[in-house]
């Protein structure tokens, strides 16, 4: 939800300290359950952004040899500079007469979000994070403005009057 306020796009999540299966202590059972619980939870909210999981390893990795099997582990035969997922965090639209600012916020809920509209910018407030978004000139003259959570989107709906700059 931050970054996608800062259009900043993720292409990938690490999770990190993962167990090894070969664990098989009964001290670690709860701990093995929970971490898979918080795995499929993951998934879950991050789909479609893939998932690198990165067993618990026995000590920092430290120097360049440890560092490229971390890598490996990691990203396997796959490029790391590659782009493993892409979508806009955020975009205008236009249909219908109207333009609808579209912006992924994920685990937000409606309640959380806090909208002010300046002449030319939209501040989108959620807890204490706060970004003023720059309207396109075109969409700044529209004077009404509604918004609504579709799952994990705000739309923000300028439409109607303009300001006396043209007509709707």
């Amino acid at each position: 939800m931050y970054f996608s306020l800062y259009k900043m796009c993720i292409d990938a999540v690490v999770m990190n300290r993962i167990l090894p299966q070969s664990i098989k202590e009964r001290y670690f059972v709860d701990w093995k359950e929970s971490q898979k619980a918080y795995l499929k939870l993951a998934e879950e909210y991050f789909s479609p952004v893939p998932i690198f999981p990165v067993g618990l390893l026995q000590n920092e990795p430290l120097g360049m040899e440890k560092l490229r099997r971390l890598g490996a582990g990691i990203y396997g035969d796959q490029d790391p500079t590659q782009h493993f997922f892409e979508e806009k965090p955020y975009e205008f639209l236009q249909q219908d007469g109207q333009f609808t600012m579209r912006i992924k916020l994920p685990f937000v809920s409606k309640e959380e979000v806090e909208l002010n509209r300046l002449v030319d910018e939209m501040v989108i407030r959620i807890g204490g994070f706060k970004k003023h978004i720059p309207l396109p000139r075109h969409v700044a003259t529209y004077k009404d403005v509604k918004a609504r959570m579709d799952g994990a989107y705000l739309n923000i709906i300028f439409g109607g009057k303009k300001d006396g700059k043209g007509k709707a």
